[in-house]
């Protein structure tokens, strides 16, 4: 079960909610079925996951999507 999270909550770098999870860039990756270098580059903000993979990411990482700020560093 998910806590409700304020409107006005600026959310958490998908690293930080990555790392909470103790996970690796190359786990994280391998979980998402995407390679480390795709991690990278979301992270860094050089691109974005496709909105297909979004709901693995909120699966992997155990939070709802909307926590996560992916434009964040």
């Amino acid at each position: 079960m998910y806590t409700a999270i304020r409107s006005d909550f600026p959310g958490i770098s998908l690293a930080a909610a990555r790392v909470n999870k103790r996970l690796t860039q190359k786990e994280f990756a391998k979980a998402c079925n995407v390679s480390e270098s795709t991690v990278i580059k979301w992270e860094s903000g050089e691109s974005q996951p496709s909105i297909k993979k979004l709901p693995l990411i909120e699966e992997v990482l155990c939070m709802p999507l909307n926590y996560i700020d992916f434009s964040r560093r």
